[in-house]
C-alpha cells in the first residue's frame, strides 16, 4: 500500500529489480518475496482470464469490455483502501498503458538482466537459474574393496572403473540436470581424460565453451577407494590436481565484465585460491551471490570469506575451519556461529547421514535430517550433488528449509548409485522422490520445462 492508501500503484514494479537484487545479495527471503510482489501487484487488476476474481469485478463494473480489451488495466487498485467481491476497489476511471506497460517492462528487465528466477506460480514464467561454476574437472579412478589397507599392506580389490568427476564439474552437472542454465569455467589437459570430462559435462547441458585445454598439464585424476561392507560404504579420495591448478588470472579475466549476467556463482578449493578470490570479488561487486564449497580443506583468506554468501563445509572441514568440535548439537551451533563470524552471510554444515544444519536469518539453527532407509552404494559426489541442488533452489527464491530439503532429496539419490557424475539425478527423478515422500514440489515445477 502506498502513501495514498492505494493497494496497487503500478509504479512499484519499476523498483522490483532493485528489491530482488538486494534480496539475493543479502540472502534475505523477505526481499525476494517483496520484489516478486511488486511485479505481481502491477498485474492484479489486469482484465484477462488469468485473473478470474479481477475479471469478474471488471465485468460487473464495466460490462462493455470484451476479448479485444485483453490486458486493459487500472492505474491504481483500491483508491479507497478496499477491494472485494463488490468491486469497490475498481475505481471510477481507467488508464490503459499506465500499469501494464510499466510492469511488463519491469518483468522483461528482470529476465534480461538475470536478476532472479522467481517461483513458477502461474503468473510469470521467468528464466531458469543462470549459474556460473568456476572449478575443477577430475577423472575418478575407482577401486572397490572389502576393507581399506593398513599402512604397508596390500589388499585385493573387487572392481575397478573410471568416471568423470571433480567438485566443480560435479556441481555444474548436477545443477544442469536439475534444469539450470550452467556455464563452467576451468581447465583440462589435451588428453583423452580431458576430452571425456568435457563430453560428460556437455552431454548434461553444461556450457563448456570457456573451458581451456592445457597443452602441457595433464587432466586431473582422483584415486577413489571404496570400502564396501554390510554396514555401509565409505570412501577415501586422493586428487592429483593437474591442469586444475594451472588456471591463471588471465584465463578468467573475461568474467570481470560478464559475471553480472549470472544469478549465482559456485566455487570450490580444487583450483588456485587466487582465482577464487578474484572471481568472488568480481561477483560481490556486481551483486551476485557466491557459494563457496570449502573442500578439500585449506585455510581460506578473509578477503574470500567477506565475498561469500554461502559456505558449505562438511563436519570435518567445519572443525578445521573453526577449530571447534562438530560432534554434538551444541557444538554444531557453535561452529555455525563461528563460520558466520568469519564474514560469511549464511553458513551450512553437511553432516552425512545426520543431514544438514544451518543458521536462518534470525541466527537460529535449522536442522534438516537426511533421508532414511537408503541403500547406500557410493557416497562419492553426494556433497557436490547437495551443493548443486541447493544453489538451484536458492536461485528460485524458495525458503531456506525447503531449499535444504530439495538438496537432501537430490543427494539421497546420488549415494544410491555408483560413480560421481553417473550418479547425479535429473529434476524428474528428484521430484518423483519428493512426491513419494509427501514433499511440496510446486516451486520446482518450472525446472521441468
Amino acid at each position: 500500500m502506498n502513501a495514498d492508501a492505494e493497494l496497487n500503484d503500478a509504479r512499484q514494479s519499476l523498483f522490483s529489480e532493485v528489491i530482488l537484487r538486494y534480496g539475493h545479495l543479502l540472502g534475505r527471503e523477505e526481499y525476494l518475496q517483496r520484489g516478486e510482489a511488486a511485479l505481481r501487484a502491477s498485474f492484479s487488476m489486469m482484465y484477462c482470464p488469468e485473473n478470474p476474481s479481477a475479471l469478474a469485478q471488471w465485468q460487473i463494473r464495466w460490462p462493455f469490455l470484451n476479448k479485444q480489451d485483453y490486458g486493459f488495466m487500472m492505474e491504481n487498485y483500491g483508491h479507497d483502501g478496499r477491494a472485494d467481491e463488490l468491486h469497490t476497489g475498481i475505481g471510477e476511471f481507467t488508464i490503459y498503458d499506465w500499469g501494464n506497460g510499466a510492469a511488463s517492462e519491469a518483468v522483461m528487465r528482470v529476465m534480461d538482466h538475470g536478476t532472479a528466477a522467481l517461483p513458477h506460480k502461474g503468473v510469470f514464467h521467468m528464466h531458469k537459474p543462470k549459474i556460473l561454476v568456476v572449478g575443477s574437472f577430475v577423472m575418478d579412478l575407482i577401486v572397490s574393496t572389502d576393507r581399506f589397507p593398513n599402512s604397508g599392506e596390500t589388499v585385493l580389490g573387487s572392481s575397478y572403473r573410471t568416471a568423470p568427476g571433480g567438485k566443480g564439474a560435479n556441481q555444474a552437472v548436477q545443477a544442469a540436470r536439475l534444469g539450470a542454465d550452467v556455464t563452467m569455467v576451468g581447465k583440462v589437459g589435451q588428453d583423452s581424460f580431458g576430452q571425456e570430462l568435457l563430453s560428460s559435462a556437455s552431454a548434461s547441458g553444461v556450457d563448456v565453451s570457456r573451458v581451456i585445454r592445457d597443452p602441457e598439464a595433464p587432466s586431473a585424476v582422483g584415486n577413489v577407494q571404496l570400502e564396501v561392507t554390510p554396514a555401509g560404504t565409505a570412501n577415501r579420495i586422493i586428487v592429483v590436481s593437474g591442469a586444475n591448478m594451472t588456471i591463471t588470472p588471465a584465463d578468467v579475466a573475461f568474467l570481470e565484465e560478464e559475471i553480472g549476467q549470472f544469478d549465482l556463482v559456485i566455487l570450490q578449493l580444487e583450483i588456485p585460491m587466487e582465482i577464487n578470490c578474484l572471481v568472488a570479488s568480481w561477483a560481490k561487486r556486481k551483486g551476485v551471490p557466491v557459494m563457496l564449497n570449502s573442500a578439500p580443506y585449506a585455510p581460506i583468506p578473509d578477503a574470500l570469506l567477506a565475498c561469500t554468501s554461502y559456505i558449505s563445509p562438511n563436519e570435518h572441514e567445519a572443525a578445521l575451519l573453526t577449530r571447534l568440535p562438530v560432534d554434538t548439537d551444541a557444538h554444531i551451533a557453535d561452529a555455525l556461529h563461528a563460520l558466520q563470524s568469519l564474514g560469511v552471510q549464511h553458513a551450512l554444515i553437511t553432516l552425512g547421514s545426520r543431514g544438514v544444519a544451518c543458521l536462518n536469518d534470525e541466527g537460529e539453527v535449522v536442522t534438516v535430517p537426511a533421508l532414511k532407509r537408503l541403500d547406500v552404494k557410493d557416497p562419492t559426489a553426494a556433497g557436490d550433488s547437495f551443493v548443486g541442488a541447493f544453489c538451484v533452489a536458492v536461485c528460485l527464491g524458495v525458503p531456506l528449509e525447503q531449499a535444504l530439503r530439495f538438496a537432501n532429496h537430490t543427494a539421497a539419490i546420488t549415494v544410491c548409485r555408483m560413480g560421481a557424475q553417473p550418479s547425479l539425478p535429473t529434476i524428474g527423478e528428484v521430484l518423483d522422490l519428493m512426491r513419494s515422500r509427501g514433499e511440496d514440489t510446486a516451486p520446482f515445477q518450472g525446472l521441468c520445462d
